[in-house]
């Protein structure tokens, strides 16, 4: 089979179902029994993070279809006054969510062409292992750039990396990126999925 730009692969999942989940369209790592773990475990780094600190200003990249994301946010607002931007490639999906979700702020974005706003908090979960080894290099170069303060990284330590299977559709694999060809620094906090990274 022929294979798709990035923005191809993530257009084709989104309109076609790809990972044929009833409950979401990003896949099954986005369900909320999936990400619950993940969501305590940001939560409660938040917390410690930013307290006595009111205000964060967070960007999501990728959003996805904010399935889990949005009960996160309304979660964590009981503690902070949250400016939340969600960035996708998909721009059907960028245009469904500003419809849906009012209160936030959403752009279509490409991460590995472009060096995201400088925020408090980045969350970039489950993309890079959707991504070609280069690809990887390029956003992990971007998101360090931004300047922002923290960044939450989805990461499967312990594998040994391999190139993406295939460019197409829905295609991935597990990687390390504190391991080479990548060779982040060690996360400072770890909940087994998600990292945490100061800049």
């Amino acid at each position: 089979m022929t294979s798709q730009s990035t923005y191809e692969r993530f257009v084709d999942v989104y309109k076609n179902n790809l990972w044929g989940n009833d409950e979401t369209f990003s896949g099954p790592g986005s369900t909320l029994k999936n990400a619950e773990n993940d969501m305590i475990f940001l939560k409660q780094t938040l917390k410690t993070l930013f307290a006595p600190q009111t205000r964060i200003t967070i960007s999501d990249i990728p959003c996805g279809d904010m399935n889990w994301m949005n009960l996160f946010l309304d979660d964590l607002k009981t503690d902070f006054d949250i400016v939340y931007t969600g960035y996708d490639i998909v721009d059907e999906l960028i245009e469904t969510n500003a419809k849906t979700h009012h209160r936030h702020r959403f752009e279509s974005f490409n991460v590995i062409d472009s060096i995201p706003p400088k925020t408090d908090v980045i969350i970039c979960r489950d993309l890079l292992n959707h991504l070609k080894s280069d690809d990887v290099v390029k956003v992990l170069n971007n998101l360090v750039k931004s300047k922002s303060t923290y960044l939450f990284i989805s990461n499967n330590r312990g594998w040994d990396n391999t190139e993406l299977p295939s460019e197409v559709g829905g295609s991935s694999r597990n990687l390390d990126i504190e391991k080479s060809p990548y060779n982040f620094d060690t996360t400072i906090d770890y909940n087994g999925h998600i990292g945490l990274w100061k800049i």
